[in-house]
């Protein structure tokens, strides 16, 4: 791949969630040779990154209370009518935005109700909180606890159990990206 990039004038990398630098660092283009190369981390200890780097800060309240509004397909009434909740809920999810707020909303709209979200993001967040994390500075637990409510949600569904079991084979087999070319 590098060789090919080596005879483009304009190209763009993107590398999505680089928590370690080792995994890629022979495969990444040198800095300055025509074209871009983006990479997210969360890792806040990722100084070999041969990058500039910019850290983007977690969400205002008021934008994480209007990203959740939009992504739940609440309109301002409903917001206004369910604001307490709709705090609480982008509070305890750490105000970040696509990894928790996001994926909460997106429940909440399977759920039709924001009222249900927080007793059961509570009862799954225990759950993550009591399990050890080999990462503990990389992903907050609110990542963990929305991933398990809605992995649980699938279990929930007609053939769940063989969904959530292919699941698990699938993130085993690249836990990065579920590839078309598995199915």
């Amino acid at each position: 791949m590098l060789s090919w990039l080596r005879q483009q004038g304009n190209w763009l990398i993107v590398i999505d969630n680089l928590d370690d630098i080792s995994v890629t660092a022979e495969f990444l283009p040198p800095m300055g040779s025509g074209g871009h190369t983006l990479i997210t981390t969360r890792n806040p200890n990722s100084f070999n990154i041969p990058a500039d780097g910019l850290e983007i800060p977690i969400l205002k309240e008021e934008d994480a209370l209007e990203l959740l509004r939009i992504r739940a397909e609440m309109d301002q009434t409903s917001l206004l009518l369910h604001k307490n909740t709709a705090i609480e809920i982008v509070r305890q999810l750490g105000l970040l935005p696509l990894a928790t707020v996001d994926f909460a909303a997106t429940f909440i709209r399977s759920l039709e109700s924001i009222e249900g979200f927080l007793p059961i993001y509570q009862k799954f967040r225990e759950r993550v909180l009591a399990r050890e994390s080999p990462n503990k500075h990389i992903y907050p637990r609110s990542v963990s606890a929305t991933f398990l409510i809605s992995f649980n949600k699938v279990k929930e569904m007609k053939n769940g159990d063989q969904a959530a079991e292919l699941l698990r084979l699938l993130v085993f087999l690249n836990p990065d990206g579920i590839l078309l070319d598995f199915l």
